[in-house]
Formats: C-alpha cells, structure tokens, sequence
C-alpha cells in the first residue's frame, strides 16, 4: 500500500469516528439540562465545536499509537495499554448486553483519564470549549455504544500509517464544520456535502448542476444526471433515492434538526498534504550530503552531533523526522566505529539510542500553527521517546511563530527591519532587553502604512526605550511600548537569535544552522495578502532587499533559509515549479546565486508522490564553506550536470537578457480604452452608420486576446468609437456618438479616480502603434496571455485592444521566427507562467531582448519565409474547416492522441519551421523534438536538452550583439 492510499484509509475511518463521536456527544448533550453542546454552536460557532471534536480524536489516536510503541507505563514501569484493553472489554461487553449497552455509561471517563494523563500540562492539542467536553462530575458522560464505536473505528491505525501521516490526518481532515440541517438531508461524496433535494432545486434550472459541481464535487455528467432525476422524481421518497445514489458509503438520510460535519468553503477551494517519506528522506540525504563530506571519511559522534537541522515551516514534523532517521544511521555508524556496540535492549535499540540523541541535539523546528507544533512534538515523542519519557522530553527546540516575520541577527544587531544592512549598530542600555527591542522594531513596521511613517515610529520606539531603560528599566515597560509588543505577538514575531541563541553564536563564518530543510507554503501575491495583508508584502520586501511583490512566497523562504545559514551550510527545499521564473525566480535563487551560493541538486519540475495533482520543484543550494564539499558532479532532474544556474538550467548563471536597439520601435501594447460604451455590437454599428453615413468614419473594427485565440476566422465582432485625439469641438461633427459617449463613458469617467484621460479619448490611446503600422497592409499580433504562445496576422485598419501585442511585422519569415521553437523557449523562460492559464507575455523580457536571425544567404531567408507561409495557410485551413480557434488548434497538436491527417501534418510543417529558422541562425546541429507535449521520462529529457542548448546560445547571441549596439553608440 502507498503512502497516500495508507493516509487516505485512515483519513476515511477518523472521519467516521469523528461521526460517531457527535452522534455521541448529541446524545449526551440531549441528557444535560445545561446543553452545552447547542450553546457552544450558537456562541463560538461551528468552526470551533468541530475543531474541539478533531483534537478529542486525534489525542485518542495518539494514545493508541503511544501504548503500541510501549512507550507508556504504570507505577511499576511496566508498559501500559489502556485504551486497547478498554477496548477489548467494550467488545464483550457491548456484545453480551447489546439491549443495554446504550445506557451504559463510564467507558468514556476511563479513556478521557487515559488522554488527560498523556497531555496533561504538555500544551499540546489543548482543549478549549471545557465546558463541551466536562461537566461539574468531570468527563461529560457519553455512552458505552459511543465509546466503544470510537475505539473501533480508529482500530488498527497506530500499525498502520508511519508517524509522518499521524499528523497527516489532521491536515486532510481540517476544513469542517458543525452544523444543524435545515432539511432531510444525505451526505454525498466526493466532498461529503449534506444536502437535500430540495436545497438543490431552491436553484433555478440552468444554475442547479453548476451547483452540484462547484459546492458538491460532481463530475458534470453526475450533476446533470442527477438533476434530471430530481426534476422527474413524484414524491420526495423518489428524489431522496436519487441523492442516495451518490452518498458516501455508510452515511444514511440525517432528519432536519440533526447535528452533521459540513465541509467548508475553504475546504471545497483548497487541499492539504503531508509531506511523505518519499521525498523527505532523499531531500534531506541529499542536503546533508555535503556536510557529511565535510567532517570526513569517518566522522566522529560528537561531531555528527553538533550538526544543527532545521525545518522553518515544519508543519507536523514530516521533516524532522526524516532528518532524525538520516543523521541517526550515521551517528550509529559512527558510535560502531568507536567501539559502542549494540546497546542493552536487544536488536535496534543503538539505533534508537542514535535518534534520541539526534532528536535531542540537533533537530529545530518552527510554524505559525498551534496544532501543528503540537503534532510535531507529538510525532517526534512517538518516533524516539524512551518508556516513560514525557511528550516534552524532546520538544525543546519546536516553537510556534511565523519563520518570515521577526528579526535575524544582523537585523537584530542593527535594530532595524530591513535586510540590505540599513541602520547602525546599537550600542547602548537599549540593547540589554533583545526581545522588547525585537519586537518593538517589528511593532513599529506593523503600526504604519508608509515607510516615513514607519521610520518614524521607529525612531520614537528606540528614544522611549533608551529613557526608560536609563531610568531603570523597573517594572512594566511604559503604554506605548507594550503597545508595539502587543502588534508584533499578534503577527507570531519570531526572533530567531533570540529563540535558538546557541545557534547564532559565534563568528559570521560559524553562525547559523547547518542544514535547513522543508516544505513552504506556495502563495502568490493575493495569497500573502489575504494570509497577512499588504503590510506582509511590504515587510517582505523589506526584510529580503531587491524582491517583488508578485514573488511567490516560497522564494522568501529561500531568502530566510540563507539568512539563517550564514557563511556555511545547505539547504534543501520542496518549491513551487515557477521557482526559477519571473519575479519568482528574482526575488530567491537569483539573487541567492549571484551572493555565491551553489545550486547542486535540483529537480525542476515532479508530480506529488501518491493521488495529489501537485507539481513542485526541489531545490538543494550550498552557502560558504560547504561550496567546497561538492565535489565537480551537479545533478539536474536526476542527471549529471556541470553547473546549474538560477533559471535551473545547465548553464552557467547569466546577466539577464539586454534589451536590443534592433527591436526597438517593433513591439507595442494596444490601446486601454477604458469605458464600455465605446464598443457596441455590428448590428448597433450598422444602424449608426444608417443614420447617417459619416458615423462610419469613426466607428473601427475592435479586436482583442479573444478573437485571436478562440475565433476560427480571427475576424472581429465589436467595433469601437473612436475620435483618436480630437478636441471636443472636432468630435461634436459626430454627434451621435458623441452623445453615445457622454452618456455611457463619461458618468465611470467621473467616479473613476485613476482615469486622467479625456472623457471622449481613450485612456491610453497608443498612437504610436497605429503610427507604426499605418504603411503597412497587415501585421502580427499576440493575446498577452494565453494557453499557447500563438501568432496571427491581422489588418491594419481597426483598433487593438490592450490584451494583444502588435508588431509592425508583415512577413512571413517574421511569423516564421517568432512562431517557432527558438523564441516559444525564450518566451517561457523570460515570462511567467500563469496557473490554468498558460504563459503571461511580457514584450519587453520576450520581444525586445530576442536575437533575430540574420541569415546570409537568401535562400536561408526564402526558406524561412517559405516554411512560415505553408505553415499559417495549413493552420488557417484547419481553423476553418473544423471552426475551431487556436487554443483547440494547439490542444490537439500538443496532444499525442490525437493522430489525424490534418493534425500530423500540421506538427510535420512545425517541425520543418523549427528546422528552417535554426537553419538561419546557422544552427543546423540542433534537431527539433516532435511537436507533442513529452510524457516520457526519455521524451521530457530530450526536449529539455534541446530547450537547455537553444537558451545557451540564445542568451550567448543576445549578448554579442547588445555588446555591439554599446561600441555602436
């Protein structure tokens, strides 16, 4: 069984006990005059109850897992079964009065001691709704039934899952809610939605199997079956049969009034998952590799020992835990060597001894998440712990914070937030309180909007605390510095110098850990924004000089990484696959590689282990010292590579493209026109034009992303009012549309605050687009985003709209050369991808940076010209015949089931439209992949070393000639 498929049982039988302990919990609450369950509901929210039932569960499953590794004990120091023996006798019991047995109570007070005496006072998975769970007797009574329900359902799961997917429930099962139906209702899967027949047809026809997908899960064919049988159903018994059809196994129609786990929202949109062994453990080896080089052949215990690890997003622990198995095998090698032999305990137990030792000296953990920290803690007792050792005996370096948002030690040194080496070092009475002085810095960013206002603050911040602490420093700091404390706790401020100390001791060359390892969260700019608002993004920038604010999150973890590893060291993390491109790419390994670090091992791009639809990269980087423990051999997607660059590419690392005064004057935006009741449909064009004929002087075809990409004939369906930069008196000779304008335009014009344009202009005309083409009969355009990067020629005479680029181009060699191979690679590159979008454009990085060929030869000019007609005049014919765009066009050559006449023979002219433009260039030696998306791992690499050759002279060339163009000037 795979990791994921062992996580998803036990994700489904937890969920059933969490079932059957509100079943329970209802029952009870029911018996109590006081109903606490029902007012926890109504005060704290369903959210809350749910959260509350999910760490009851979890702290039994745990105790499960504890007395299974024998790690707990009675007085006598015997191992400890508790709850399995408490389940063991509810078996017979329930059994024997199976009449009875429901009124039977006191099980559950017996396993509530058995969780209490395990976490008592540990902090970990700490109940807050008490008065839910216990009354003024102790332990709310539930049922016998109820308990022994519960015990059984989590039966079995302590041998199950590894300890990595203990707290890998937690993640899969978060995102319920408590809630009372309204209705009759059944549970139905994928997303186990309880809805009724009558919730569903409460939408009107055209929105109900929209429904079903969005909030049920359903397939589009489940919905629209499903909705055709609700419609047909008589009698409510009838639409009650067709919901069951798709219910979750084991669940049965709730009555209205009924307490039931509602999924959430948030978890309809998003999906967690652990962290399996499958890429942990080679993720640590391979970061831990160079160290291990480092100490030697045969390194010495104690130095293995005072290697520092740390996860800064630890989550669970799956991580650490991986760290704890790896550098334990060679502490226990080590100990063999010095002559330890096996331990006292039997067969293993050195190597327990070795994870102790571990577990005690090297491993450091962080995470905003409560629940997260505890079940790292929890997970790392459950992996090392001796008989009898307590959940904290190894928990002392796990801490709860936000790794991103506090201050390192040289932002510490200097009292200040930014990390380019702003500020001076503070030396003074101030600097005696470290933790209010951290955090009053922090407090002060965090109170502000603007960067003067900050700064100020600041400045204000400092002067009290000096006053205060040269008077004494007695007693509670004054109002206005407790304040700023309190703004940086709110944010989890974590002062890593200060939280791990003897980590940060010493020399800048020794400082720091060794070996940072994980698995950030992926968040774009909205993510970071809705997780801690715009001050996170300028904090962010802040702390990481010379980053973006479009960066996706995980390239400020590999910033904060580098941070904390000082003048030494390595690190290896799981990313997001755009981690090498765009903002991305230059707010983390850009400028990670230019300050010396070493990219040794990376993975580009690689499908989750197991059923998640992810796609992640894993990046490995050494800083300092550990450059010098590498040896010669890199490794790219598992191949041995001399260099790796920031765009993890086999090449060395780059200045980024110039821009080429060749291409100057050759690419432009269209026009922003900025208020709907410029355009108007043909019909609405035609009656004008009626009216009075000379409308039409001022009525153009309007043309946008959209026609070019999905239309078959790529012909416009709008048209656009358009007085160009005429005053007002000159726009008055069309008073109709004139008229449409000042009603339609110009009241949004009024209310809009950004607009600075004429009401009667466009908001950006462009002129000097329609300048460029003016003498030209036809030229290329682009969509700025789009699923494939696709070139089409249009006419001159009509506007363009600002989602397409337009190129005073009108040949067919041009079309040739930005069509192909050569510039798409490029283009991917230098642009970013967009999710479930395909590639964002961006002119300047793409066009204006491209080398064009200069072919010597005229027939290399014909050919390419040749190739670049056969191909457009195939495309359009396909276009046409089967009235279908080119984002179908490229779907179907992309896809290498489709084998179609038409389809072949269209990958055949691109092929030969590869090989003419390479022949331009004078790249003849290259031979271009069949056009199909690679599947294959042999495929993928063949493409890849294509793309890689093509980028290394690409970027040779287009610094060749921007040398030129500069000894031109």
């Amino acid at each position: 069984m795979s990791e994921d498929a062992g996580a998803g049982a036990g994700e489904r039988r937890v969920y059933r006990a969490l079932v059957g302990l509100l079943r329970g919990l209802e029952e009870a609450d029911a018996r109590s005059p006081a109903r606490p369950l029902a007012r926890a509901l109504t005060e704290r929210g369903g959210d809350a109850v749910y959260a509350e039932l999910l760490t009851v569960t979890l702290r039994l499953v745990l105790v499960l897992c504890a007395e299974r590794r024998g790690l707990l004990v009675d007085g006598e120091g015997a191992p400890s079964a508790g709850l399995h023996e408490l389940r063991a006798r509810l078996t017979e019991s329930v059994a024997a009065a199976s009449t009875r047995a429901r009124g039977r109570v006191g099980a559950w007070r017996e396993a509530w001691a058995r969780a209490e005496e395990v976490f008592a006072g540990s902090g970990a998975l700490e109940l807050q709704l008490d008065d839910v769970w216990r009354d003024a007797d102790g332990p709310r009574e539930l049922s016998d039934v109820t308990t022994h329900g519960l015990l059984t359902r989590l039966r079995g799961l302590e041998t199950a899952l590894e300890v990595e997917q203990l707290g890998g429930l937690y993640e899969s099962l978060m995102g319920y809610r408590v809630e009372r139906l309204q209705r009759d209702s059944v549970c139905l899967r994928p997303w186990r939605v309880w809805c009724s027949p009558a919730e569903i047809l409460d939408y009107r026809p055209p929105g109900r199997a929209r429904w079903l997908i969005q909030k049920v899960g359903l397939a589009r064919g489940q919905a629209r079956r499903l909705e055709a049988e609700l419609l047909a159903a008589r009698a409510p018994a009838e639409a009650m049969a067709a919901l069951a059809r798709l219910a979750e196994p084991g669940a049965v129609t709730r009555l209205a009034g009924t307490l039931v786990l509602q999924p959430t929202a948030a978890r309809r949109r998003t999906s967690s998952h652990y962290t399996p062994r499958a890429l942990t453990e080679p993720i640590v080896a391979r970061t831990l590799a160079p160290l291990l080089r480092g100490l030697g052949p045969a390194p010495a215990s104690a130095r293995l020992l005072a290697l520092t690890i740390c996860d800064p997003t630890m989550g669970s622990g799956a991580f650490l835990l991986a760290a704890c198995r790896v550098l334990a095998r060679h502490v226990e090698a080590a100990w063999r060597r010095e002559g330890a032999g096996e331990a006292p305990g039997g067969r293993g137990e050195l190597e327990r001894r070795a994870r102790r030792a571990v577990a005690s000296s090297c491993l450091y953990g962080v995470d905003k998440n409560p629940t997260a920290v505890a079940l790292a803690k929890l997970s790392l007792w459950l992996e090392v712990a001796a008989p009898g050792e307590g959940v904290e005996t190894y928990a002392r370096a796990l801490r709860r914070g936000d790794s991103l948002v506090g201050l390192g030690a040289e932002q510490l040194r200097r009292a200040h937030w930014r990390g380019d080496g702003s500020g001076d070092a503070l030396a003074s009475p101030a600097s005696a309180r470290p933790r209010l002085l951290a955090d009053l810095v922090v407090g002060s960013f965090f109170a502000e909007r603007s960067a003067r206002g900050r700064a100020r603050r600041r400045l204000d911040a400092l002067a009290t605390l000096e006053g205060w602490t040269r008077g004494g420093g007695e007693g509670e700091p004054p109002e206005a510095l407790r304040g700023l404390q309190r703004r940086a706790r709110e944010r989890d401020a974590f002062h890593w110098p200060l939280e791990f100390p003897e980590v940060f001791q010493g020399t800048q060359d020794s400082a720091g850990f060794d070996a940072i390892v994980g698995n950030p969260p992926f968040a774009g700019k909205n993510g970071v924004i809705k997780a801690g608002g715009r001050a996170l993004i300028d904090w962010l920038k802040a702390a990481h000089a010379g980053t973006h604010g479009n960066a996706d999150l995980s390239a400020h973890f590999l910033r904060r990484a580098a941070a904390l590893l000082g003048g030494h060291g390595a690190l290896g993390l799981i990313t997001t696959n755009t981690i090498c491109q765009g903002d991305t790419r230059d707010t983390g390994l850009k400028p990670l590689v230019r300050a010396g670090a070493v990219i040794y091992e990376a993975t580009r791009t690689r499908e989750w282990p197991g059923d998640a639809s992810v796609s992640v990269a894993v990046v490995h980087a050494a800083f300092g010292r550990a450059r010098g423990w590498l040896g010669e051999t890199r490794r790219l997607d598992g191949r041995a590579a001399s260099v790796i660059n920031s765009r993890l590419r086999p090449s060395p690392e780059r200045a980024d493209p110039a821009r080429l005064r060749a291409n100057a004057g050759k690419s432009f935006q269209g026009s922003i026109v900025l208020g709907r009741g410029f355009t108007m449909t043909p019909a609405e064009r035609d009656a004008l034009v009626a009216r009075d004929p000379r409308n039409a002087e001022r009525l153009f075809p309007y043309l946008g992303g959209e026609e070019i990409n999905s239309s078959p004939t790529q012909a416009h369906h709008r048209y656009v009012i358009n007085f160009g930069s005429m005053s007002l008196a000159e726009a008055a000779r069309w008073p109709a549309l004139l008229d449409i304008v000042r009603a339609t335009v110009k009241p949004e014009r009024d209310r809009s605050s950004h607009s600075t344009a004429r009401w009667w202009h466009f908001e950006r005309p462009r002129e000097p687009v329609y300048g460029a083409i003016a003498g030209l009969s036809r030229c290329l355009v682009n969509s700025q985003v789009s699923k494939h990067l696709v070139f089409a020629f249009q006419p001159t005479d009509r506007v363009f709209a600002h989602t397409l680029y337009v190129y005073p181009l009108d040949s067919y060699a041009a079309f040739a050369t930005l069509q192909s191979r050569l510039h798409e690679v490029w283009a991917w590159l230098l642009s970013s991808s967009m999710r479930n979008a395909g590639i964002r454009y961006i002119k300047a990085a793409c066009f204006e940076t491209f080398p064009f060929p200069t072919p010597a030869a005229p027939a290399l000019e014909t050919a390419l010209s040749r190739a670049g007609e056969a191909l457009y005049e195939a495309r359009a014919r396909l276009m046409s015949e089967r009235s279908i765009g080119l984002t179908k066009v490229y779907n179907a050559l992309r896809d290498r089931a489709v084998r179609d006449v038409a389809v072949e023979r269209l990958r055949s002219l691109h092929r030969a439209l590869d090989r003419a433009t390479l022949a331009a260039y004078g790249w003849s030696d290259l031979s271009p992949p069949p056009y199909i998306t690679p599947q294959t791992s042999d495929e993928r690499r063949v493409a890849r070393a294509f793309e890689d050759a093509l980028l290394d002279r690409l970027f040779t060339l287009n610094a060749a000639r921007a040398e030129v163009e500069a000894a031109a000037r």
